[in-house]
């Protein structure tokens, strides 16, 4: 119990430092090659977002004391901020899970009104 309790404590912390590392490693590497694609974009802040994770446990900003288990469990925080940064919500598969979960709740038909106003708004 007390390693999860560290965990989560050392993310809290960690997290918001991430999302901003991230945001502004990918909008210097964006700026400097000039790319435009949204994709293209959402890639490269993925790798860097790996990246910054694995690099905070390298440089000691946070240990968990597990040897190459740190590394595992960086990149996993890397992939949370990364998620964070990119917008998760805007991944399909977790838009239908969102969706789904307020559809079970009796809240579907005003998630597809605003998205059909929304979509309705981008035209």
């Amino acid at each position: 119990m007390g390693t999860f309790l560290t965990i989560l404590g050392q993310l809290l912390i960690a997290l918001p430092v991430l999302i901003a590392s991230i945001t502004s490693v990918t909008g210097i590497i964006n700026g400097l090659f000039n790319i435009e694609n949204g994709k293209t974009k959402q890639i490269i802040s993925w790798i860097v977002a790996v990246i910054c994770g694995v690099a905070a446990v390298f440089t000691g900003a946070y240990t968990f004391g597990l040897g190459w288990i740190d590394y595992v469990i960086g990149g996993a925080f890397g992939l949370v901020a990364g998620g964070i940064a990119n917008k998760f919500y805007d991944v399909e598969i977790v838009h239908k899970i969102v969706d789904l979960i307020y559809f079970l709740f009796g809240h579907g038909d005003t998630v597809r009104a605003k998205r059909a106003a929304k979509l309705k708004a981008e035209k």
